[in-house]
């Protein structure tokens, strides 16, 4: 096998196997993590490619090329595809992301090479079928409706609109129904010869696995893709400047409630304030005992549930609080949510909150690699966004989060400027005051 040499990035102790990586002269990347008291695998192909490398025009492609990988290549239809992992047990899917798009199976760990076979197939050899584009931008469209009937997820599309404005981070992974209906196959494609290439690649096993046996079946299944010389990847979109002042954005819908997030910009994933941050979030928003259930709900009764939770990019971050209530209560739920924020901000948690944070932090860190697809995408994600950190290191930044470090990261991230989303019930002329700035309209 002619690759560079194994690299240990991670010693095995405690809850955390050797982490091993492979670095091929194509700059593909083989990542593993072996787990020999499961008898699962968690196999993941990861590509450094979401949405946010997207124009507007083009708005939707890379989650339409996901959708495509499994419709065929050049040895497998998609009933093929389907059959092989059927065939043992397995069970596949795919995500995008803002900034990745992973391809994933969970296997018996000895069907492992079968799973790294078929994914290896879809990423490097697809056909992009003229018919099978057809048909799955009709089932984007059926994706599209989906989404936009479920509260959650269709508010917080507007959240990040308002937050980011019409900057690659501010538009859905999944498009609109407008730039689903103009993508053309050669737009998918571009996507695919442009970013699907080795460099911009990590394979990712995690389970009952030998790293030295996932390396040399990658150098026989992904073919030319191990031994070509390593190619340079287009640079990532990203806006110039993100808006200076995030916006108010109210949207009408038939519902019986109204939902709502407040919130900001916040860390980058490379940021380690994030494990005092995600405290903070815990303390604020994280369970029955949280600040804004007991103030939101238990003392008010303005909704059934209020939570908060962020996400971390390159370049930004999100954090935000989530809530439904009912139309005639949105005002007042805008402005306790905004007074928490305030509170917090000005004056941190109590010895309580951080103590029940960060147990509750740690908990999250321990379920969230308990599976084998969970660790495979613990070290997948991690090697592509640059650091890959381990359960033991990451309960270590956790044990290390004190006052003083919540303190300052609430200061930074909650006095941002704040994004605020409606969904709900309204006339076309309704206004929303976000507590500090003027009235904003439905549109």
């Amino acid at each position: 096998m002619s690759a560079h040499p194994t690299e240990v990035l991670v010693e095995g102790s405690g809850g955390t196997g050797v982490v091993r990586r492979t670095l091929f002269p194509s700059g593909l990347r083989v990542v593993t993590e072996e787990v020999s008291e499961v008898r699962a695998a968690g196999v993941g192909v990861w590509v450094g490619v979401g949405s946010r490398d997207e124009s507007a025009g083009v708005n939707g492609a890379t989650h339409f090329l996901e959708h495509l990988l499994f419709k065929g290549t050049e040895r497998r239809g998609a009933l093929d595809i389907a059959r092989a992992m059927d065939a043992v047990g397995g069970q596949s899917n795919a995500v995008t992301m803002k900034e990745q798009t992973c391809y994933f199976a969970q296997v018996h760990d000895a069907d492992a090479p079968t799973a790294l076979e078929l994914l290896g197939d879809m990423v490097t050899s697809s056909t992009l079928g003229e018919q099978s584009f057809e048909n799955e931008r009709q089932v984007i469209h059926s994706e599209l409706a989906r989404r936009a009937d479920n509260p959650a997820q269709s508010v917080s599309d507007t959240f990040e609109r308002a937050l980011w404005g019409d900057s690659p981070l501010g538009r859905p992974v999944l498009g609109s129904a407008e730039s689903i209906a103009a993508l053309s196959r050669e737009d998918v494609s571009e996507f695919y010869r442009a970013r699907y290439v080795p460099s911009n690649t990590v394979v990712s096993v995690a389970g009952n696995v030998d790293h030295e046996l996932i390396a040399s079946r990658v150098a026989e299944t992904f073919g030319g893709w191990c031994e070509r010389p390593a190619e340079p990847v287009a640079g990532r979109t990203r806006a110039a400047v993100y808006p200076e002042q995030p916006g108010v954005l109210v949207r009408q819908r038939e519902s019986q409630q109204a939902s709502v997030v407040l919130g900001c910009s916040s860390l980058t994933n490379t940021d380690e304030r994030r494990f005092a941050l995600g405290v903070l979030s815990c303390a604020l928003g994280g369970g029955l005992s949280s600040r804004l259930f007991q103030r939101v709900r238990e003392q008010r009764g303005l909704c059934y549930t209020v939570s908060t939770s962020g996400a971390h990019y390159a370049d930004t971050g999100l954090f935000g609080a989530f809530a439904a209530t009912a139309p005639e209560h949105v005002d007042e739920l805008i402005a306790v949510l905004a007074e928490n924020f305030d509170e917090v901000a000005a004056h941190g948690i109590t010895d309580e909150e951080l103590a029940v944070g960060k147990a509750q932090l740690k908990a999250v860190l321990v379920l969230g690699s308990d599976t084998a697809n969970a660790r495979m995408t613990k070290i997948g994600r991690g090697l592509l966004d640059g650091d890959v950190i381990d359960i033991d290191r990451a309960l270590a930044l956790v044990d290390a989060v004190d006052q003083d470090s919540v303190r300052e990261v609430a200061a930074d991230v909650l006095n941002r400027p704040r994004a605020l989303a409606v969904h709900g019930p309204f006339e076309s002329d309704r206004t929303f005051r976000l507590p500090g700035r003027e009235p904003a309209g439905s549109n």
